[in-house]
């Protein structure tokens, strides 16, 4: 996540914009929730989605530690075929 959304319905001027920000941050959360496995937050000023899936990371380009958990995953995934096929 890298958009403060919340910040951008507050600053628009709007009279409902408290009402506004209400909704847009539970169907934040609620979007959040139901399609992301892993939540990549960019700072922690942004808002709360799912804390048990939320990390802060300032992320520019990918970071090694993502690359070697993806290789992680495959190798692991290679080991699995492996067995398989045996």
């Amino acid at each position: 996540m890298h958009t403060n959304y919340l910040s951008y319905v507050l600053h628009e001027g709007m009279p409902a914009a408290l009402v506004k920000e209400f909704f847009v941050a539970h169907l934040n959360r609620w979007m959040c929730r139901a399609y992301c496995d892993r939540i990549i937050k960019l700072s922690a000023t942004l808002q709360d989605y799912a804390a048990e899936k939320e990390v802060v990371c300032n992320v520019h380009g990918v970071r090694g530690d993502f690359l070697k958990i993806g290789d992680g995953v495959a190798a692991a995934l290679r080991r699995r075929a492996a067995a398989a096929a045996a």
